[in-house]
Parts: structure tokens; sequence; C-alpha cells
């Protein structure tokens, strides 16, 4: 499951604005790519449940200085690693 979830999310973290509090449509389009890339396994509704999750924890997981860091062009592994251990919570929602 971690396998998956790193393909689900590390391109995402490229996705990340350079912005710490989700501005403008950056929370929906973070959700909109994250179900493009989950749906080519799961159904829509459950990728979209998934990624709105993921979204949720995400935000109350990373600071606003590591959401900054992940709009950079090179990801900290760490960071990315939170990132997948923030989502990780969410599975339930593709089961």
């Amino acid at each position: 499951m971690k396998r998956q979830l790193i393909a689900f999310l590390a391109p995402l973290a490229f996705a990340l604005p350079a912005f710490a509090d989700w501005p403008d449509n950056a929370r929906d389009n973070f959700i909109s790519e994250c179900v493009e890339t989950t749906q080519l396994e799961h159904s829509p509704a459950k990728a979209q449940a998934f990624c709105e999750c993921a979204a949720d924890e995400v935000e109350k997981d990373l600071s606003s200085d590591e959401l900054e860091a992940m709009g950079g062009e090179a990801v900290d592994p760490a960071i990315q690693e939170r990132l997948i251990t923030a989502a990780q919570s969410c599975t339930n929602e593709l089961e």
C-alpha cells in the first residue's frame, strides 16, 4: 500500500504551490491532480474521498514553511515522506 501511495502522491509534491495556506485554487488543484492519478486504480468517488482527506491531512500535518518548500524544484525527501505519512491515514477511503 505504501508503494501505491508513493505512486499517487509523489508527483503531487511538485504540484503544491509555493505558498502556505492553499491560496486561490491550490487546494482544488492538488485534489484534482490527486483524483486524476488515484482513479487509475480506484473509482472516481473513492479517489475523490481519498484526495480530499489527503489534502486535509497534509494541511494539518505540514507547516507553512514545509508547504512552501513543497512548491520548489527540489523537494526534500523527508517532507515527501511526511506527505505520504499524512495521506496514509486516508487509505480507508480507498477500500
